[in-house]
């Protein structure tokens, strides 16, 4: 008997257009807008349409370059605004229109779930994962999420178990699952490593 592994950590490919797009819709945060700027390079001849938010954090702020390449383009300063933009643009979409995401896994996932509520499916949405590799957790006792973190073990800002990352992603919840890494024998936690800095 063999066992398959079932394996939830996303793969990404790098931004494609999609030639049967007939309107394609074009979201990016913070290093996110790299990828953007890549697939502008050369776009389509179908109508396109661009929202990014920029990250204080990032000193690259690329929204002049994205609003030369894309002559519907909006900057946002937070993620939030972006996604309430986005959520306008979905709503007022059509058959045919093509969603390409790019920015942290948070914004990717957070997006995707949003797009499929108005209809959209898989095939229809690209996502690239840009930037920092820190993962949202999911503390599987309390349910609070902890955003940004670097560590295989995390203490959990809602319930203060320390929880090991696993790699099991929850597309829904746009984050990795955390259980407490010393249920069994209390007290006994694994060396912190940092492989998500």
């Amino acid at each position: 008997m063999t066992l398959s592994i079932i394996r939830s950590k996303p793969s990404y490919a790098p931004l494609a257009w999609d030639a049967e797009g007939r309107t394609h819709l074009l979201a990016a945060h913070g290093d996110g807008g790299e990828a953007l700027l890549r697939l502008l390079a050369a776009p389509p001849r179908a109508p396109i349409v661009v929202r990014y938010a920029s990250d204080p954090l990032d000193a690259s702020d690329r929204s002049a370059l994205l609003a030369l390449a894309a002559p519907d383009y909006q900057g946002f300063d937070t993620i939030a605004a972006l996604l309430d933009d986005l959520r306008v643009d979905l709503d007022g979409g059509r058959m045919g229109m093509r969603l390409y995401l790019a920015g942290s896994e948070r914004f990717v996932w957070t997006a995707s779930r949003m797009a499929a509520g108005f209809g959209l499916c898989a095939d229809e949405i690209r996502r690239e994962h840009c930037g920092s590799p820190a993962r949202a957790v999911y503390c599987v006792h309390c349910k609070t999420i902890a955003p940004e973190v670097r560590t295989n073990v995390v203490t959990c800002p809602g319930c203060t178990r320390p929880l090991m990352v696993r790699d099991h992603y929850s597309a829904r919840l746009a984050a990795y699952m955390g259980f407490q890494v010393d249920a069994e024998l209390p007290g006994t936690v694994p060396a912190i490593e940092s492989p998500y800095a």
